[in-house]
């Protein structure tokens, strides 16, 4: 555990998990964190996995730490500089210090470096789920390069590769293979798909990840390259990039002396084992700010008669007042979160939490709660308490509880979410949450030709890795009003009579419900529990579409109270994720603080996941806790298989210092460089004593492992990631890869006499 100084040292868990309610002033609290950590003699590194947040975050409290006089930095310089108290960076800062100490042969240097450092992980879930347990990490091949930047040339002025190429390079499978990638991807790339599988950003095409859609900035594949030449008409020179080396995220992030996380969602049950058995995690659950304001104790005081000789502590259990009934809705405290022979995980760290009864069972005097991040759970009436709290209020799901409108078709979607957006945006700011840019843009265009605008009216809200700034002032942007004296919707234009299903008329002079699937989104649209504007109201709200990346971790701040009078923002989501810490993160948006919230879920009965999960719906639960259900299932079976993942993985990460202590000083040949590659590719097959033996056979063989090299110069410093040892027969210095840390010492065979010792 990490040293935190005091009267003495103090010994804490590993990693510290803490699930801290979305709005509640997470950055604050990790900069609180951090600046405590820092004076007590730590170093802190602050992880957000979204670059434009942690440059958000250090800017937001750099403040703090100059008062503080703590020395801070957003550069991933800082990672190394032990003169720098807190650095703020992402993941793959992380990753890229740790990988450089890998192939610079510093990994004990490193390791024992971090020590005296401490993790801060913003978002738990992102970093160590949803990123995998290993990143493979390639590298350009120059002379491969070559060969498929001529390739591409053949294939796009002759239609083929000039198949007596590999004859004239002499090199055997490696161009042949190389020659079959090149031609695969020559065919591949036009049946790509701009917004699903690429997007482009300040011209340049981006991989888009197929699980999250997020932008992967350094993502790297050969059919991209083919289309980055494609679009650049041929003067752009390819690049030819091969995995040569496989990170352990785990073995990074473990390396420092603790880890302590904050996020939205600690997850499901499979969720926190794995944490608990893997990074040796205790997670605990921080109430709601507003959940700790108690209007009233909730604890009533006795009274006792004044000319009573009864004393307080031998009243009978008949002189004292009776317990207040529960009743559906009560808010309550959670005081027993398990008692002994009764014990489920699932409520484990809930003790302390508010929540609100939505069901009573007499038979068996149990309450159903729902927790303010939405988790439903059962409880003995007796472990729960009464009390008038202020109460953190989860966002009020408009048109019904039963998880979503379900609706036949894409277009029937689109048209839906289009309706309740041009209503509501009367009212307050719009957040449409769809898969991905493309669905980004084609629901912002169809928005624009209903309203008849042009304007910033609408905006796509996308990242875009050439100015991340953009995104930042977008979200500041979408929550201002637009104001637009004597106007309405149609004043910026009129509308065609094909932008309206109704041509003859306006829709605010229409009672008739539009032609969609499900007769109960106008009800959602028309919600007579909403107060809405008066008619002189000039003011009108803008509508923003994003992805995922703008459904979490950003604030969309509202402050005009009039909007909270209305609902406060309104979340429009087109898709439910298979993660419930995501579900959790896309509520966050609306309702937070202390404001009101309301969201709406349109889905398409044609989504793969969405028909699964209406067939396997249970009796009385509703569609998203049916789609959320799925998706534990699967996480739970996903994360059975990563102990033997996560063995290989640490393997290879150590092989991968070996490999690079001999590659950094020309000691390794085209084949083994090769045989390296298809290692990477193919390790996770095979077993962990499979892998050790390709390993040593193929790609390091054992007379190149202990074959040492003369030291010429006998004063001169030995290199970082190589030892020294001299022949015992002419006493000449030979220098030899240096052992893993717990490896056993080689037999070297002298450079100068050949005399093995």
């Amino acid at each position: 555990g990490a040293r935190l100084g005091g009267t003495g040292p103090k010994r804490l868990p590993k990693t510290m998990l803490a699930r801290v309610g979305t709005g509640e002033g997470k950055s604050l609290i990790i900069a609180m964190i951090a600046a405590f950590c820092a004076k007590r003699g730590l170093r802190a590194h602050v992880v957000n996995d979204n670059r434009v947040l942690a440059a958000r975050d250090f800017e937001g409290n750099r403040g703090i730490f100059d008062a503080l006089g703590l020395r801070s930095s957003c550069e991933r310089s800082g990672l190394t500089d032990k003169a720098c108290h807190i650095v703020y960076c992402t993941g793959h800062d992380i990753e890229q210090v740790c990988l450089e100490s890998l192939t610079n042969g510093r990994v004990e240097e490193y390791e024992e470096g971090l020590k005296e450092a401490i993790l801060i992980v913003d978002e738990v879930d992102g970093l160590i789920f949803d990123k995998g347990v290993v990143t493979p990490k390639t590298f350009e091949d120059r002379e491969f390069s070559e060969w498929v930047t001529t390739w591409f040339a053949q294939l796009d002025f002759q239609g083929e590769v000039e198949r007596d190429w590999e004859d004239f390079r002499g090199q055997g499978e490696c161009s042949i293979r190389i020659q079959k990638e090149v031609e695969q991807a020559w065919q591949d790339f036009p049946t790509k798909q701009e917004g699903v599988d690429y997007v482009i950003r300040g011209g340049v095409p981006y991989l888009l990840d197929p699980k999250t859609n997020l932008i992967q900035e350094t993502g790297w594949c050969l059919w991209l390259e083919a289309l980055k030449r494609h679009r650049l008409e041929g003067s752009y020179a390819a690049k030819y990039k091969y995995i040569k080396a496989i990170l352990c995220r785990l073995q990074c992030f473990m390396s420092y002396a603790c880890i302590f996380g904050l996020t939205g969602s600690l997850g499901r049950a499979s969720e926190k084992e794995y944490l608990r058995e893997h990074y040796e995690a205790a997670s605990f659950n921080v109430p709601f700010f507003l959940d700790t304001c108690r209007a009233a104790p909730p604890r009533q005081p006795r009274s006792v008669s004044k000319n009573s000789n009864e004393s307080p502590r031998t009243a009978t259990k008949e002189s004292q007042p009776q317990a207040e009934p529960f009743e559906v809705g009560d808010r309550v405290v959670i005081n027993i979160e398990n008692e002994n022979g009764v014990v489920e995980l699932d409520r484990v760290g809930t003790r302390g939490l508010v929540g609100s009864i939505i069901d009573l069972r007499a038979d068996t005097e149990d309450a159903v709660i729902e927790l303010s991040d939405g988790r439903l759970l059962t409880y003995k009436q007796s472990w729960l308490a009464h009390g008038r709290f202020q109460g953190k209020k989860p966002p009020r799901m408009l048109g019904g509880m039963d998880g979503g409108f379900l609706l036949p078709s894409r277009d029937a979607q689109e048209n839906a979410v289009v309706e309740m957006a041009v209503k509501k945006r009367k009212e307050v700011p719009v957040l449409v949450v769809v898969k991905d840019p493309e669905t980004v843009h084609r629901v912002a265009t169809a928005l624009r030709q209903r309203l008849g605008l042009a304007g910033d009216e609408v905006l796509e809200l996308v990242h875009n890795p050439s100015n991340p700034e953009e995104f930042v002032e977008l979200v500041r942007l979408a929550t201002e009003p637009i104001a637009a004296p004597g106007q309405d919707e149609t004043a910026g234009g009129a509308v065609s009579s094909t932008a309206s299903p109704y041509p003859n008329r306006s829709r605010e002079a229409s009672h008739e419900k539009p032609p969609l699937a499900n007769s109960d989104v106008w009800l959602a649209v028309e919600d007579e529990n909403v107060q809405l504007p008066d008619a002189t109201q000039q003011q009108t709200w803008r509508v923003t579409i994003t992805t995922a990346e703008g459904g979490r971790g950003h604030d969309y701040r509202v402050v005009d109270p009039g909007v909270d009078e209305r609902g406060g923002l309104l979340l429009i989501l087109t898709w439910i994720p298979w993660s419930e810490r995501e579900w959790v993160q896309f509520l966050g948006r609306t309702g937070r603080q202390d404001h009101a919230g309301q969201f709406a879920v349109f889905l398409n009965s044609e989504d793969e996941l969405v028909s699964k999960s209406v067939a396997a719906r249970c009796p009385g639960e509703s569609l998203a806790r049916a789609i959320l259900r799925q998706g534990e299932a699967e996480a739970g079976d996903i994360l059975k298989g990563k102990a033997a993942e996560i063995a290989k993985g640490r393997l290879m990460h150590r092989l991968t210092s070996r490999f690079w202590a001999l590659h950094k000083i020309d000691k390794t040949s085209k084949r083994q460089d090769w045989e390296w590659k298809r290692l990477c590719e193919n390790y996770v097959e095979f077993t962990s004593d499979a892998i050790q033996q390709v390993f040593c056979n193929s790609v390091i063989p054992p007379r190149e492992l202990i074959l040492g090299f003369c030291k010429t110069n006998r004063d001169a410093p030995t290199r970082p990631g190589l030892a020294e040892l001299l022949c015992r027969n002419c006493n000449t210095i030979n220098l030899f890869p240096k052992p893993s840390a717990g490896g056993e010492q080689p037999t070297v065979r002298c450079g100068n006499c050949g005399e093995a010792t």
